[in-house]
């Protein structure tokens, strides 16, 4: 299992409508092969700094099993009019307790 870890920038106005938005979109990425669960976290200390977690089988999963697939562009339609940038990278868990 992998973790893929995005940071969204969300621009402030925009923050509710964003966290119903990421709903719909969820169902995209949970429509995938491979995909496990997500969290969607929003930061206490920087407003409109949003991580989200998605849980995948392997890192191809996500990168040709979503990425590559026509559920991504209607992902990034969803999300855009809301993000000012957006950071990811994929972890790989070492221990949990």
């Amino acid at each position: 299992m992998i973790i893929e870890h995005a940071v969204f920038y969300i621009h402030k106005e925009k923050q509710s409508e964003f966290e119903i938005a990421f709903k719909e979109a969820a169902a995209l990425i949970a429509a995938t092969a491979g995909y496990r669960s997500h969290t969607l976290n929003k930061s206490i200390e920087n407003d409109g700094k949003y991580f989200i977690f998605v849980e995948w089988d392997t890192v191809e999963s996500h990168m040709e099993g979503f990425m590559q697939s026509p559920r991504f562009q209607q992902f990034v339609a969803l999300m855009d009019p809301f993000l000012e940038k957006a950071e990811m990278e994929h972890l790989e868990t070492k221990q949990r307790s």
